[in-house]
């Protein structure tokens, strides 16, 4: 121990000073004993300063063990000095108190309890010779000013000289003691619910509100019907069933729900977020729902105030190269389709119809075609993939886009071994052919494309021997519509659409900003763009999962279609293509005349127009059919020709109805008509 050592360093030092005292050669007995003595006075600090930490980092220990033990217990437990000071308490102890643990120790125990329940817990402690177990009946004062009534069972504890040093006291008969949930969880979440923009209810499975939290007057102005849930009422206001309540559909499904509500109030009318939540009781059953209304109707206004800004967006001066682009791209097969379609008009000798429709059918496909490969490369959507091989798909698909004289400035370093990637093959091919295509642009005279093929990834390097990206343009250069080759009629999209495919792949595209980085060895001094996608898992491949319909299928010569668009060749067209599969069809210009005609005659579906003149478009023409008449809502679908749109793709993406974008084939359009009406 440390007496020990001392004892030892004491013997060591008169050795050491008798040993200065005799030897001729030592310095000054005088030098030396002060010598020896500030040695002597810095080896005790030490050794003291040590075994003190030892002792502590001792009793530390024996704390931690004392309160792991503690927790062990099912039942409230608390260890107590002889003065009745909390030395330790267990986490069922403190949840009593709603009190952390370091906030219950050093606290008196009695300064918890009653005068009587005190006064018995001190004639415990005070008794220095029973050993045995003490029981008696008490009480606790907990957070909210109740007396907890409970059996204290006090256990005496005792130094290592026999003499009691405290106590350790277990509380029985926690099954008569609250939840917690009127002592501290009620008032802490009104505490919070009092500082948010929202109301909060629980009310129980027969539809009776038994906690109200929050400002109700905010969302109807007034007091809400104690007797009724939040929920409830605003169904009832907005003019639908109960049965359409979140609070029941809650109940049916046993899922929380969540939606938004609008709410008319003498301010205007407001959105609110609505989140309804069962509540399960020890048996698992539901036994309340916990509905909040959360204040979303500045969201909205921002929300608008965005859509406007994009829309605006849309209009800046850049879109016109892109219409310029649509143009060209279009003007030749259009002027096909214009001289045919005016040679039928004039008339053409019988012999000839046929070839003509056949043109005139071959040019419109092709407008097909690129319209729906400019919205494809604008909205980044995925299409059909297939694994293929990255050599091959270079050497068939890369290559022949590029002239003689472009080749003989490209140097190819392709793998031997198959390397597969599952990807769109035109797709990814015209990734490459951006990538290359920029670097001969940028170039002296040379370019690489190397592949490489790794454990998991593919990598594709296509370098240059130019000047390299400057520094001050690397954020920028992946940006729609930002390019430095303007004055050539480039309209900025190639990178940014290129970065976009490689990601909807798995994959990343970046522009290697270390030029020392040899990496690759192919590699040339300028910039460096780097497309990484994942290796092909071999496994079976599958049918893409649509069936056809079969023939045998009778088509129904009773059911009726309203049409609403303001495109009088297009609604002939559509409704001579369901007249032909048996249906009855009617139509409609505008939405407001759409609802008259609901309101007047019943319709199997709806199919349409997003954009309708009018007050009233196809959007807002389809929420008031959600309110007035929602089963043929759910029979609706949209056409349009506006899915570059950022509000209607957040329309559509919002109310998950099948829609067809114009122009549409005639097996496509029978199909989603058919699968609209469950054909």
């Amino acid at each position: 121990d440390l007496a020990d050592l001392l004892e030892q360093l004491r013997r060591l030092r008169l050795v050491l000073l008798d040993y200065c005292d005799r030897d001729p050669h030592a310095p000054d007995p005088a030098t030396c004993r002060e010598q020896v003595r500030r040695l002597a006075e810095r080896h005790d600090r030490q050794s003291i300063e040590y075994w003190g930490q030892l002792e502590r980092e001792t009793l530390s220990a024996g704390r931690r063990r004392l309160r792991a033990i503690a927790e062990c217990f099912r039942n409230p437990l608390v260890v107590v000095d002889q003065e009745g000071v909390v030395q330790v308490a267990n986490k069922r102890f403190t949840g009593v108190f709603a009190s952390q643990l370091r906030d219950m120790t050093g606290q008196s125990l009695m300064a918890l309890c009653p005068s009587d329940t005190a006064a018995e817990l001190r004639r415990s402690l005070r008794q220095q010779t029973s050993k045995s177990t003490r029981s008696f009946p008490g009480r606790l004062i907990v957070a909210s000013g109740k007396h907890i009534p409970a059996r204290f069972l006090v256990e005496p504890l005792f130094d290592a000289a026999g003499l009691r040093d405290g106590a350790t006291i277990t509380l029985e008969g926690a099954e008569t003691w609250p939840q917690g949930e009127q002592d501290f969880v009620v008032p802490a979440i009104q505490s919070f619910a009092s500082m948010l923009p929202a109301c909060l209810q629980v009310s129980n499975v027969n539809g009776k509100p038994a906690y109200t939290v929050g400002d109700v007057s905010s969302m109807f102005g007034q007091e809400a019907d104690d007797g009724s849930p939040l929920c409830c009422q605003v169904t009832r206001q907005n003019g639908k069933s109960p049965s359409d309540c979140p609070c029941q559909q809650t109940l049916e499904t046993a899922l929380p729900f969540m939606g938004e509500l609008p709410v008319d109030s003498p301010t205007g009318s407001k959105w609110y977020q609505c989140v309804c939540v069962p509540m399960h009781s020890a048996t698992g059953e539901i036994s309340r729902i916990a509905c909040l209304f959360y204040d979303d109707s500045k969201r909205r206004q921002l929300d608008r105030h965005l859509q406007s800004l994009l829309l605006e967006y849309q209009q800046i001066p850049l879109a016109s190269q892109l219409a310029m682009t649509v143009a060209h791209e279009l003007r030749n097969p259009l002027a096909v389709l214009v001289g045919f379609a005016e040679m039928l008009a004039q008339g053409v000798p019988p012999s000839q119809v046929s070839s003509v429709v056949d043109k005139i059918l071959h040019s419109a496909m092709r407008c097909k075609e690129i319209v729906e490969q400019l919205l494809e490369l604008g909205r980044g959507g995925p299409s059909e993939r297939v694994p293929m091989d990255a050599t091959a798909l270079l050497t068939d698909l890369v290559q022949p886009a590029f002239s003689a004289a472009e080749q003989a400035r490209i140097t190819w370093h392709l793998p031997t071994r198959h390397c597969l990637v599952e990807c769109v093959p035109g797709q990814l091919a015209q990734v490459c052919i951006n990538l290359l295509r920029n670097a001969l642009r940028a170039s002296r005279g040379r370019a690489n494309f190397c592949v490489s093929v790794g454990k998991e990834n593919v990598r594709l390097e296509v370098s240059d021997d130019g000047a390299g990206v400057p520094e001050e343009l690397r954020e920028h250069i992946f940006k729609p519509f930002f390019t430095t080759f303007k004055e050539f009629g480039a309209l900025g999209l190639g990178l940014s659409l290129s970065q976009a495919v490689i990601q909807e792949y798995g994959g990343r595209l970046w522009l290697n900003r270390d030029t020392m980085d040899k990496a690759c060895e192919n590699r040339l001094s300028g910039a460096c763009f780097i497309a990484e996608l994942p290796l092909f898992q071999s496994h079976a491949v599958t049918d893409s999962g649509y069936a056809s319909i079969p023939e045998s299928v009778q088509r129904p010569d009773s059911k009726c279609v309203l049409v609403v668009d303001d495109e009088v060749d297009l609604v002939e067209m559509v409704s001579m293509i369901l007249t032909m599969h048996g249906y009855r069809v009617e139509s409609a210009s505008t939405g407001v005349e759409a609802l008259i005609r609901c309101k007047q005659d019943n319709y199997d579906a709806v199919i349409l127009d997003v954009q309708l003149p009018g007050e009233l478009d196809g959007m807002g023409c389809y929420e008031r059919l959600r309110t007035l008449h929602p089963e043929l809502a759910k029979k609706s679908m949209f056409v349009t020709a506006d899915t570059m749109s950022y509000q209607t793709r957040q329309f559509l993406t919002q109310v998950h109805r099948p829609y067809l974008e114009k122009p549409f084939l005639v097996h496509e359009f029978v199909d989603a008509v058919k699968g609209l009406l469950g054909e």
